[in-house]
């Protein structure tokens, strides 16, 4: 994107994705976007996603996602819910507003396994809940190897 066609302003949860709904959509096959303020959760999420043969981008931020999603749509999303910014269960909903029901698997990830918790994450659009720290074989569960993926697991 050249310098004069940048976007300046930033995407709130009350506003509407009007980029998106202008563009047709194309997903970014065996692509997962990981979202989470605490870098060393990315790492590890990356490294467990990649030996299952998925392509990784990452994101910092509630609003980075936002501004992410603008022009790109991820097959997967995995999502913390705590973050400075906005919130993961505020950003689930603009994406769900947003994209077609169906067409990007969100996965929440979080720390907070006390049942409410999960009940409420659940019941705000996502598609599914990782409990961190993660581990290889919750993760395989969720996102399934590709076929570039480097490990077998038992």
């Amino acid at each position: 994107m050249s310098p004069s066609t940048s976007r300046t302003h930033s995407l709130m949860p009350d506003q509407p994705f009007e980029t998106l709904q202008k563009m047709p959509i194309t997903i970014e096959k065996d692509k997962v976007l990981v979202v989470d303020d605490v870098k060393i959760n990315r790492v590890l999420a990356r490294a467990y996603l990649e030996l299952l043969g998925w392509k990784v981008d990452e994101c910092a931020s509630g609003q980075a996602v936002l501004d992410y999603a603008r022009d790109k749509v991820p097959e997967c999303i995995l999502l913390d819910i705590q973050m400075p910014d906005i919130d993961g269960i505020e950003i689930v909903k603009i994406l769900r507003q947003t994209w077609p029901v169906g067409m990007v698997k969100i996965v929440a990830y979080t720390a907070h396994a006390i049942p409410e918790e999960v009940a409420h994450i659940r019941a705000s659009g996502f598609d599914e809940l990782l409990i961190k720290p993660i581990i290889l074989q919750d993760v395989s569960a969720i996102f399934g190897a590709r076929q570039s993926g480097k490990t077998t697991l038992n």
